[in-house]
């Protein structure tokens, strides 16, 4: 932060001489950056560019800061100067200095002159009014150009407020209803696409493709759990092509994660290790998210029966978790190393089962319920955890003991977040089930579940 206040000059351009008044006033009354840009509702970065002159402010922003810091009137005043500085500017053509242009800022006829002849964009025969006009006119166009840039209709503080929503929707999506939180997501993000369809910046044009990036993710995730997977999938596709058109590498491998996860319940082995390859490919390799992928495609593998091929791709998961540092980024709140040691746990149970190996397949799934009671209970994901006690139920069914089986089944079932994961893979055990009696109770338990309920 130093250096840029170092760069602030009360005698530089218009935007930097409101940017010292405005950093002037926010110094003498204690105001922290945060602190001022919490009471006004936008960001601090915005606060920083505005007192560094990277960034025009808006008539309210300068009224809110004036407000806050009991300026009197004096940032107001000073953007109201700003305002008229620049407004000369854009009208420069207008202006006249004997011969139809404004005055040339800095520098006299002749050394402009002498500089595009060196360029050798004209000759020495030409004359300095017809050069000062093709200057003029073609300041006047940039300044016209720069303005255009600038104008937008996404607003101050819009952004934070979407980033904000889409923390909060994948935080609670291990918790509340995948039919409300379908709702809430698809209504934002047609917000956002009213905004991407208005004028912004580019830089807001990135940052509105990344939040519906992240808002399509979530749409796919609740889609898939409320029994669409053509819907499910064809948000995983918007969340990669708008991650794509972002630059934003690993949400492009956040969306393929999905792809591959959602591919798998629905029995597509080989669409998912398409997936699970087209992820690898933008994540970064020392990141949790690549510990995923690699177990993704392990878990495609087996389920195609590729043996040789499970056990490498799921060795390399492991090599890369064993590297990862003690405490791995975050993804909206969660630890994207908890997600890494889900998958390599509960990943590695169901193929295990797939190919046979149902004593590797138990101990698997045994360390993922481990791993899940060690959650917090904000960080804990019910789903999940009934999940891998059907991963631990089909390996105990494997080994020769239905009863067991059965009742770990059923405590699955019982789950309070129960979706389309869960009777799915609780589908799979019903059928592996040894003892028609059992198979026939746990049949019925599971018909009883599969009609129309709250999607809680």
């Amino acid at each position: 932060m130093g250096s840029a206040e170092k760069s602030l000059d009360p005698d530089g351009s218009p935007l930097e001489r409101f940017g010292f008044i405005l950093r002037q006033n926010r110094k003498e009354r204690g105001f922290s950056l945060d602190r001022l840009a919490k009471q006004v509702h936008v960001s601090a970065d915005l606060i920083q560019k505005v007192e560094t002159g990277k960034r025009r402010p808006s008539r309210q922003l300068a009224e809110s800061c004036d407000r806050e810091l009991s300026a009197a009137g004096e940032i107001v005043r000073s953007w109201t100067a700003l305002n008229e500085q620049l407004d000369e500017v854009h009208k420069a053509p207008e202006l006249d200095n004997g011969i139809g242009f404004p005055q040339w800022p800095g520098g006299d006829d002749e050394t402009i002159r002498r500089d595009l002849l060196k360029l050798g964009l004209i000759s020495s025969a030409t004359a300095p009014a017809i050069i000062q006009r093709v200057l003029r006119q073609s300041a006047s166009e940039v300044a016209e150009f720069t303005r255009r840039a600038e104008a937008s209709a996404v607003g101050l503080g819009m952004l934070d407020h979407l980033n904000t929503v889409v923390a909060d929707l994948s935080e609670a999506y291990s918790r509340e209803s995948p039919a409300e939180l379908f709702c809430v997501a698809g209504a934002y993000r047609r917000r956002i696409e009213k905004l991407i369809r208005g004028p912004h910046t580019l830089h807001e044009a990135r940052e509105l493709y990344v939040c519906v990036a992240w808002l399509s993710e979530t749409l796919a995730w609740t889609a898939h759990d409320l029994g669409d997977p053509i819907a499910a999938d064809a948000y995983c596709a918007d969340a990669f092509e708008h991650a794509a058109q972002a630059g934003h590498d690993e949400l492009c491998a956040w969306a393929m994660d999905a792809r591959a996860s959602i591919a798998m319940y629905h029995g597509k082995p080989a669409k998912a290790l398409t997936a699970a390859a087209a992820g690898i490919a933008r994540a970064p390799a020392d990141h949790p998210l690549a510990v995923r992928l690699h177990a993704q495609a392990a878990r495609a593998h087996a389920k195609l029966g590729h043996g040789d091929e499970f056990h490498s791709s799921m060795t390399s998961a492991q090599r890369m978790y064993d590297r990862l540092p003690a405490r791995g980024p975050y993804r909206h709140g969660v630890s994207t190393a908890q997600l890494a040691a889900y998958a390599i746990t509960s990943y590695a149970a169901t193929s295990f089962s797939w190919l046979g190996e149902f004593t590797e397949a138990r101990s698997s799934a045994e360390a993922a319920l481990k791993e899940y009671s060690r959650a917090t209970p904000e960080d804990r994901s019910p789903t999940r955890e009934a999940i891998a006690q059907i991963d631990l139920a089909i390996a105990v069914n494997g080994l020769g003991e239905p009863y067991e089986a059965a009742q770990l089944g059923l405590k699955a079932l019982s789950s309070e977040r129960m979706v389309n994961s869960i009777i799915l893979r609780a589908g799979e055990l019903g059928r592996e089930l040894r003892e028609p009696g059992i198979r026939q109770e746990f049949a019925e338990q599971l018909h009883l579940l599969q009609q129309p309920q709250d999607t809680r």
